[in-house]
């Protein structure tokens, strides 16, 4: 990119505002003339800032016999700032006067027209060379030899960075990006991967994946516009030296396997009944593993990113029991061709790295240095096309794992046996168990890796637990590719994708106790804390410091539940929880806010049950307030919103929202339940129950389906999609005459709750996108009837989103609702 981005002289951009002073200064009797000086009217002095500010701005620059082209040229055409700048002049009736007029100030434009960095506009925008960037490149972080791609940090002036996700204040110092430059003509297809391959996991915070805010091209070259992240990639890392306490070491390996959230969300592309679309990285090193330092200032203390997606793809998989086709498809895949990338690959990159890593851990860089030359030595002497072929260093022969990686595993699992590091031999266990298997079948899909070194943390803290049963693995295709990928099996198949194996976190971290000299406190060990990094709300933060834990002080009903141990770090079926009330929730709320009064260790290991399986949902409210609510007790249906919305505002990372049905468009918000308490409270209950069904149909279409993502290749277009969403019905079920025998539809809430599901089938989101949980009041055996035969209406196509459960039946089923199939099967 030439230097000044392409101005022909030394050009400093200022913000628009700056040109106030000139615009205020200059001859406005000229403005309202045309070329032969006859006036045509005044044109105010706002108009001209909202609307013509750089053409005005312009012309001033130009001299002043072009003012009067302020209304001839633009103002009686139509033509505003927004329409500039131009590298030729539209068509005009009298083109021989429009044209010449325009050539004379044409050159001048571009100073006045930089390039406004708009979040959504730069999408592999193609911009005239004349363009000005208003940016200022800082240092040259990476140049191919051939000068094919550069990497360069920048910053863009304050006052046309409007990147997002926020607006930026013009007065705050400017941020660092980065300016990835790609020659057209040599590497277009890696631009176009990497473009692609970032845009389909969104541009707002994906997890553990670098984050691209926007995409150009200008004077052959295909710029992409990163996220700055200040800690290097992994590779520099290793320059530092190892750590030497064993809550360093767990630090670490707990920040490092935050990069499986990332890589899981690149396998699990799009989901669909037919198809399953899988993203593959295909270039995993440590190169391209950036970390973004945390806030506790300790080099353990990062969060890593996915990056450099030049080799990026996406394959689609057909469900063996689906109709589509078994061939060749517009996604690449090629009938017959048995060697095909897919994720499993990844996964033998990623344990690869993971060796490597522990050699640093052991011995730091010599020690990795050392364990190249004994792979290097053993291909030199058996392997030799693996040199030639371009694989020094790499950890298998075409075929398996090489005999050295064994060897320096047994090597590094003596050497934390003397240091009583127990962590590094349970991480390359898992490696060598689920990530450097000879067959893709050996291997698993990256949350399940993600899961099993939470349960194996958990059980170093816990000796003697039993071991959670971990998730059995698919099987697909791979191809083998340098030094730290994966091994092609000569065995493979091709219908090994057909089930995924994705499943929610089965424990939670809950601390670690090793011997004397690695001491990590029984606090536990956050996997995906937050931090407030670069001005975003969203990034995800290693964990940076272990403390025991303590009671919530006691200030407001703000204050988080203490983490007790017992069923709840469980999965469900393990072992039976007792059913916590209503009122056991209540007063354990009370009991966290006096000092010194102890808390309900049921109620707490609900709490750690509810927040570790389904945490991060959007909670709502919705409350039938018409007549027959209001004869019910109002202390009993106020006790039962402040228990559960007590529980939601902890499982919600955003505001809970309530509705209420005689308003359904209306959703009030608030992070202190107490504030929405009072709403419940006060509400006058006088509705009219026969309406229930417009009333939620209308919630429904109003509320929940406009707020439903819509992907296209797994990226979501709707602006207004929210997280997934659990909604809390408060009613007695009395919408109605009794159920004669064959009604189709008690209460006249089924056709709206089937056109929700139809909505999300369409849009190909799974069940758990929304789910209806319905708390019933009162022992009304028509309600019952209602809410019952609306609970069995979905359950034949296995899309039950229902749940109904009686306020007397336990906050535990309430709260999980049809989440689960043994729940959703439980009378209550």
């Amino acid at each position: 990119m030439p230097e000044n981005g392409g101005a022909e002289r030394p050009y400093d951009p200022a913000p628009f505002a700056d040109f106030t002073d000139v615009v205020s200064r200059a001859m406005l009797n000229h403005i309202g003339r045309d070329a032969a000086g006859n006036e045509t009217g005044y044109v105010p002095f706002d108009n001209i800032l909202d609307h013509y500010l750089r053409i005005f701005s312009t012309l001033v620059y130009a001299g002043r016999h072009a003012v009067p082209y302020l209304h001839s040229l633009f103002i009686s055409r139509g033509h505003t700032d927004a329409k500039l700048p131009w590298a030729k002049p539209p068509p005009s009736p009298d083109d021989n006067f429009f044209t010449e007029s325009f050539r004379s100030i044409s050159d001048h434009q571009w100073r006045f027209f930089p390039l406004d960095f708009q979040a959504g506009q730069l999408d592999d925008l193609h911009l005239e060379d004349r363009r000005i960037l208003p940016i200022t490149l800082l240092n040259s972080i990476y140049s191919s030899p051939s000068g094919a791609v550069k990497i360069d940090s920048f910053t863009i002036h304050p006052g046309f960075d409007h990147l997002g996700p926020k607006v930026r204040d013009p007065s705050s110092p400017p941020r660092t990006l980065i300016l990835k430059t790609y020659n057209k003509n040599r590497n277009h297809g890696y631009y176009k991967n990497e473009r692609e391959g970032l845009q389909a996991y969104g541009t707002i915070e994906p997890p553990n994946i670098i984050r691209l805010y926007g995409s150009f091209q200008q004077l052959g070259s295909c710029c992409l516009i990163l996220e700055y992240l200040d800690g290097g990639d992994l590779a520099d890392f290793f320059r530092n030296d190892p750590p030497s306490t064993g809550e360093e070491v767990a630090q670490f390996w707990t920040n490092f396997f935050q990069i499986f959230h990332g890589l899981a969300r690149i396998h699990q592309l799009w989901d669909s009944e037919e198809n399953i679309t899988q993203g593959i990285h295909q270039d995993l090193r440590p190169e391209n593993i950036l970390l973004q330092q945390g806030p506790s200032g300790s080099c353990y203390d990062f969060i890593p990113k996915l990056a450099d997606f030049g080799l990026y793809t996406h394959a689609q998989t057909f469900r063996s029991t689906s109709g589509g086709p078994k061939g060749r498809d517009q996604r690449g895949n090629k009938l017959f061709r048995p060697n095909m990338i897919t994720q499993w690959a990844d996964i033998y990159s990623i344990g690869a790295i993971i060796s490597h890593t522990a050699s640093w851990i052991v011995g730091g860089i010599s020690e990795q240095n050392a364990y190249q030359g004994l792979r290097d030595t053993y291909h030199k002497k058996y392997v030799g096309r693996i040199i030639n072929g371009g694989y020094a260093g790499c950890f298998h022969d075409r075929i398996k794992t090489i005999p050295p990686v064994t060897q320096q595993h047994d090597r590094i699992r003596g050497i934390c046996r003397q240091r009583s590091d127990e962590v590094t031999p349970m991480v390359l266990d898992l490696a060598e168990k689920s990530m450097l298997g000879p067959l893709p079948k050996d291997r698993e899909a990256a949350r399940i890796i993600r899961d099993k070194f939470i349960d194996g943390m958990y059980a170093l803290a816990n000796p003697g637990t039993p071991p959670l049963p971990p998730p059995s693995g698919g099987s697909v295709t791979t191809l083998g590719s340098p030094m730290w990928s994966n091994v092609v099996s000569p065995t493979s198949t091709l219908d090994g994708t057909s089930n995924l194996p994705l499943t929610p976190l089965t424990s939670q971290v809950a601390g670690l106790s090793l011997k004397p000299t690695i001491t990590v406190s029984s606090h536990g060990i956050d996997t995906v804390p937050s931090i407030n990094a670069n001005s975003s709300e969203n990034t995800l933060a290693a964990a940076s410091h272990l403390t025991e834990p303590t009671l919530p002080t006691a200030n407001s009903d703000t204050d988080a539940p203490p983490r007790l141990s017992g069923c709840s770090a469980l999965s469900s079926n393990s072992t039976p929880c007792p059913i916590v009330s209503v009122d056991q929730v209540n007063e354990y709320k009370t009991a966290v806010r006096r000092k010194g009064k102890p808390a309900d260790p049921d109620v707490a290991d609900l709490f750690e049950y509810l927040q570790q399986n389904f945490g991060g949902r959007d909670q709502m409210f919705f409350i039938d307030d018409s007549r027959t609510m209001g004869t019910h007790d109002r202390d009993t249906i106020s006790s039962a919103f402040k228990a559960l919305g007590y529980m939601a505002k902890h499982l919600d990372p955003n505001k809970v929202e309530l509705v209420f049905a005689s308003d359904p468009k209306k959703v009030h918000k608030a992070k202190k339940i107490r504030k929405l308490n009072d709403l419940v409270t006060e509400r006058n209950f006088a509705g009219e129950p026969h309406y229930m069904n417009a009333r939620l149909g209308e919630f429904l279409g109003r509320v929940i389906i406009p707020h439903l993502p819509f992907k296209l290749l797994g990226r979501n277009i709707n602006p207004l999609a929210r997280k997934k969403v659990s909604v809390y019905i408060f009613t007695d079920g009395e919408w109605g005459p009794d159920l004669r025998q064959g009604q189709a539809d008690g209460g006249g809430l089924q056709q709206p709750v089937q056109n929700l599901v139809k909505v999300l089938k369409r849009r190909e989101l799974d069940r758990t996108q929304v789910s209806l949980h319905f708390v019933r009041f009162g022992d009304s055996a028509r309600g019952e009837a209602h809410l019952k035969h609306l609970d069995d209406c979905l359950r034949e196509d296995d899309w039950d989103i229902i749940d109904v459960k009686h306020i007397n039946s336990g906050v535990r089923s309430m709260m999980i609702g049809p989440l689960t199939r043994d729940n959703d099967d439980r009378e209550g």
